[in-house]
């Protein structure tokens, strides 16, 4: 549930007052289940909540730290994408 509702908040809308309502609701619901989801160890979810706060859906000013560190764990957790994502940002 929590990943289908990240997925429609990352969706791009027309950003009328309506739809910032709309998706600000639907990062709350996602956040709520997703991280439900991480705290039993669902590396998916860790992987969903790092996008979220990546893309500055959250509200707050740690977003990038938060991102970064859902990513790591949900590369810790097994997460191949995830682990690619961190790859890519570490300089070589």
């Amino acid at each position: 549930m929590g990943a289908l509702l990240a997925l429609s908040a990352l969706q791009p809308g027309d950003h009328g007052e309506h739809d910032e309502r709309a998706g600000a609701c639907l990062v709350q619901a996602a956040l709520y289940f997703l991280e439900q989801a991480a705290q039993q160890g669902e590396a998916d979810a860790m992987h969903w909540l790092g996008l979220l706060h990546a893309a500055g859906l959250c509200g707050d000013a740690a977003g990038e730290a938060l991102a970064l560190m859902w990513l790591a764990r949900a590369a810790t957790h097994g997460h191949a994408l995830a682990r690619e994502q961190l790859a890519g940002l570490m300089p070589r």
